[in-house]
Order: C-alpha cells, then structure tokens, then sequence
C-alpha cells in the first residue's frame, strides 16, 4: 500500500517561508502598479476641502437609503486615493454653488457643467472628468409625436434651463444661428432633475438638460423625447477655487490618476457616462 511520506519539520519551515516571500512580492509588485497621488494639504492650509456637489441621478442621488452618483462614488475615490479629506454639500441649484465658490465658502464645485471658453475666463476648470452634451426634453403627444423636430422650431419657444447653466450661451448662439428668437427661463427654484419633472407632467413645455441627466431620467418617465441635441460634444469639469496655491493642479493628478484604472471604467459603465 501506497503511503504519503510526512515531511519533515525543516522542510516545511523552508515551504512556509519561500510561499512567504513569493507573497510578499507578488502584493509589492501590485502596490507598485498603482500610482498614488498624495495631497499635500498641510502645506496648502486646510484639513477638509469644502465641496459643493449637484443633486442630480448622475452626481449625487438616494436610491433606497442609498447614497450614489457617478460624481459621488469619484470624488470618494480619489479622496481615498489622495489621502484628501472631503465635505460634500449638496446643492440643488449651480447659481449657489457658484456664488459659494466665488464667496469662499466652497472649495470645489462638481455639477454637470460643461467646460466652455467662456466659462474659462471666470471660473478655473480641472482636467476633463467626462464628455458630454445638451439635449432638449419634450413631452410626446398620445400619438408619440413632438412639436419640435428641428432646432429651427425653436424659434418663438421658451425654453427652461437651470439658472447658472452654460446652456444659456449656447441657446443665445443657436438663436442667432437660426435667425430668431428662443425665450430661455433660468430657473432659480428647479435643478436639472426637477425640470426634466416638470417637462414629464406638462408644467413645463421645454428643457434643456445634459444628455446623462436625460438619459437616466428618461427610463422613468417614457413618454419624454430626448432625441434632439443642442450641443456638440463636449469636455464637463469640475471647477476649484483659482486663489488657492496648488489646489487645480494636485486635483488634476488626482483625476488623471484615476481615469488611468479600471475603477473609472467601471463607474463609466455603471452609470453610463
């Protein structure tokens, strides 16, 4: 009969402690392949940076007792990554986050705004975080019909934006493109999300939204088209303070960093950005 030799005590100190190794260098090399990006927030003066985040489905939302969002679920990370400690503030309307920022109360801004040249000139961008566009939202008729198929029915329409949102310059420059006049409604009280609301139960004809917002929203509500883009393409930044030595660039690292690893795939699919 056929028995298994016991090893000896020896060598199996010697088996433990080449697995040992073996381990220890396989869990370096995986430590070494990731960069991490360490921000230096003694030196900048603070120990928690103030960060107004949108409440909208695609930055920050609860689901279920749940708190998420593409945004969200990033920011977390990188802090993690960064070893920077984060506040969140959620804020319905990007006016006020804006005037936060301006006022000092905010250190960092995150909504959907795109990043346009004249947006450039007052307030200072991070790296890219997505891409993105502006689409109109329109309730369909019983028989799935719309009234506006082309941009250039837009003309003698009044159309409902977020107050502070970049899609006022655009809607001002496709009036101009179409040789007539769009009535644009900055909208202090409703965010993103409750305009898309509003265009659903018929309070409000017309809305321009980002596509992402529009997307995710569109599931609930069916009977909204969203079907017709206002925009191009285009880069969507968070944006920080300007007087604060350092804070844009040890930001961008951060941002740069993490659309490197396959947590930021992730989150892209998940969320469908």
């Amino acid at each position: 009969m056929f028995q298994r030799k016991k090893p000896e005590k020896r060598k199996l100190g010697i088996y433990f402690l080449l697995l040992s190794i073996v381990i220890l260098l396989l869990c370096s090399l995986r430590l070494c392949s990731h960069k991490t990006v360490v921000y230096d927030s003694v030196r900048a003066g603070w120990d928690t940076l103030e960060v107004a985040v949108e409440y909208s489905p695609m930055s920050m939302y609860i689901y279920d007792d749940t708190l998420g969002g593409f945004n969200l679920d990033m920011l977390k990370d990188i802090s993690h990554r960064g070893g920077l400690s984060m506040k969140f503030h959620p804020v319905v309307s990007i006016a006020e986050m804006l005037d936060g920022l301006k006022n000092g109360k905010y250190d960092m801004v995150v909504a959907d705004i795109p990043r346009t040249l004249d947006g450039d000139t007052t307030y200072v961008f991070t790296e890219p975080v997505w891409l993105d566009k502006q689409v109109l939202v329109q309730l369909r008729d019983s028989a799935g019909n719309v009234g506006v198929t082309s941009q250039l029915d837009l003309a003698e329409k009044t159309v409902w934006i977020p107050n502070g949102s970049t899609a006022a310059g655009r809607l001002q420059n496709l009036s101009s493109e179409i040789g007539d006049t769009i009535y644009v409604e900055c909208s202090e009280m409703y965010g993103p999300e409750q305009l898309v609301m509003l265009v659903a139960s018929g309070d409000v004809p017309l809305a321009v939204v980002s596509s992402s917002i529009a997307r995710k929203m569109s599931k609930e509500y069916p009977q909204l088209d969203i079907a017709m883009d206002i925009s191009f393409t285009q880069f969507h930044s968070w944006i920080v303070r300007g007087d604060v030595p350092g804070l844009k660039k040890n930001i961008d690292s951060l941002i740069v960093d993490f659309k490197e690893s396959k947590a930021y795939k992730k989150l892209v699919k998940r969320y469908n950005r």
